[in-house]
């Protein structure tokens, strides 16, 4: 059975150069920003693990996410399942550390990585629903058609402009 990270808080900069890890699960239900994205409950449970490391390049956390949740398609408004599978770099910047640049010297970006400022009570939860929301489509949709808008007869909505054209006859 997996542990419930609800609640862990952590030192992110000392879980870092510690080398420290944690893995387990976080109810969707503990991220409310998240659930106003949901359609229906949020019963599912996310897999998270979280692990970090000190390089000569800096503090580092790396995050991995896996699950499913159901979002509602912005095209026929029904229930759309959406599975998550992101992992993600973190820079940790200690106060007074400078911020890397977006673009390297040799003219390259820096892609995959992403800083955050270092913080002595960061809350996993937290750290998790801001990169779950990043992953979340602004505008979801079923990768087959789906069907148009429906009434709750199940008949097909009629165009709003079939109205119009009925107006332009009389």
């Amino acid at each position: 059975m997996s542990r419930s990270l609800v609640g862990f808080v952590f030192d992110t900069l000392e879980f870092a150069r510690e080398g420290r890890s944690v893995s387990g699960l976080v109810p969707v239900s503990a991220l409310p920003r998240l659930l106003e994205l949901l359609e229906g409950t949020a019963e599912n449970a996310l897999e998270c693990a979280i692990s970090g490391r000190q390089g000569q390049d800096g503090s580092w956390l790396s995050l991995t996410v896996s699950g499913q949740f159901d979002l509602t398609c912005q095209r026929c408004l029904g229930s759309m399942p959406f599975a998550i599978a992101l992992e993600t770099e973190l820079q940790v910047i200690a106060p007074g550390q400078p911020w890397p640049d977006e673009e390297l010297e040799d003219g390259a970006l820096r892609l995959g990585a992403d800083a955050i400022a270092a913080d002595a009570a960061q809350l996993l939860t937290d750290l998790i629903e801001e990169e779950v929301l990043l992953a979340v489509p602004i505008a979801p949709k079923h990768d087959t058609d789906c069907a148009p808008l429906a009434r709750g007869d199940d008949k097909q909505a009629a165009s709003p402009f079939a109205m119009l054209a009925q107006l332009k006859k009389h």
